[in-house]
């Protein structure tokens, strides 16, 4: 079972283009990636805070071409037996894989949080939600 004992968007960026023509159909690609695996400290009891850095890129794209993003940055931490920490940074250095847990943490629990933060960013740029949100009608 994996812990979880932090995260925190660390870095924000947006950007727009400007557009000519007017929009008709924007495609979105999002995109998560986790940059760097480490043993950020050791605490007492056998216990150790492994840090992931994590990026997220949300690309707007008109006609094959990005015409906006918005990208974030972010670091969760999680809580492991010292010998699981150091095991679990060792794999990540010699294969680039997270182990499932923990790979299915940060993309859940990152992917929440900074889409959530995404909507607001694109509203203020003008641009369409990056996750579809229901409309409400009244019955008739």
């Amino acid at each position: 079972m994996v812990n979880v004992v932090g995260n925190q968007i660390t870095k924000l960026e947006a950007s727009k283009k400007e557009v000519k023509e007017r929009v008709t159909e924007l495609n979105f690609n999002i995109k998560t990636k986790v940059d760097k695996v480490e043993v950020k400290r050791k605490l007492e009891n056998d216990v150790s805070l492994v840090s992931a850095k994590y990026s997220l890129v949300i690309d707007y794209v008109f006609k094959k071409k990005s015409i906006a993003n918005i990208t974030f940055e972010g670091e969760m931490l999680f809580a492991y037996s010292q010998d699981a920490a150091e095991k679990l940074v060792k794999e990540w250095k010699k294969s680039k894989k997270l182990e499932r847990g923990m790979a299915a943490a940060v993309n859940k629990i990152g992917f929440e949080q900074c889409l959530v933060e995404a909507i607001n960013v694109a509203r203020m740029l003008k641009l369409p939600n990056p996750i579809p949100i229901g409309n409400l009608f009244r019955k008739q």
